[in-house]
Parts: C-alpha cells; sequence; structure tokens
C-alpha cells in the first residue's frame, strides 16, 4: 500500500510512505485541503521571527495573512491537529481515528 510498507492517508485512504513515528499523518492532497472550523483555508508552517506562535516553531495563517492561532484544522470535516515534525516540517493527524482508513 504505502511505499515501503502498509500505510495510508487516514481521510482519503491515498498510500503514503511509511513513518511509524506519525501512522496517521495526511497525505499532501488532504493537507492543502485544511480549514478552519467555518471552512475558510489555513496554511501552517514553521515558525519565523517576530510572527505570533501557536508553539514554539509552528505558525499558521489565512491565506490573507491573518494569524490563525489553533492547532485544530479540518479536513472534509473531520478535526484534525498540526504539529512541527520532529524534524521540521508540518505534520497533520486527525483528532480521532475514523473511518476505514484511518
Amino acid at each position: 500500500m504505502g511505499e515501503g510498507g502498509a500505510q495510508a492517508c487516514p481521510i482519503c485512504g491515498a498510500p503514503v510512505k511509511e513513518n511509524p513515528r506519525y501512522p496517521d499523518y495526511v497525505c499532501g492532497d488532504c493537507y492543502r485541503r485544511v480549514v478552519d472550523d467555518t471552512g475558510r483555508p489555513v496554511q501552517y508552517q514553521n515558525a519565523s521571527p517576530g510572527y505570533p506562535n501557536l508553539i514554539e516553531n509552528l505558525t499558521a495563517t489565512y491565506a490573507d495573512g491573518s494569524p490563525y492561532m489553533t492547532q485544530t484544522c479540518y479536513i472534509d470535516g473531520i478535526a484534525c491537529r498540526a504539529d512541527e515534525a520532529r524534524f521540521g516540517g508540518i505534520v497533520v493527524r486527525p483528532l480521532q481515528k475514523k473511518g476505514p482508513w484511518g
């Protein structure tokens, strides 16, 4: 299923690269559909100096650049949480396991 293992996106079921640390991370296509609870698109990124941080190394913004101040987000109505990945980057995972993939 996944590259080098049997891991799938918990939202859509697409194969993803196996990652024992994050066995339920979402695929890139689902990550691009992250929104807030009203459906407004959100983008997470590693923090940069002088910008309001959610946590030590994570920031989030709406498309207009205004800050989004929570790690909770949604993909296809499924509540998820964004975190900084261990070696940089962002990882998004469902808050609860749902459906056939998660």
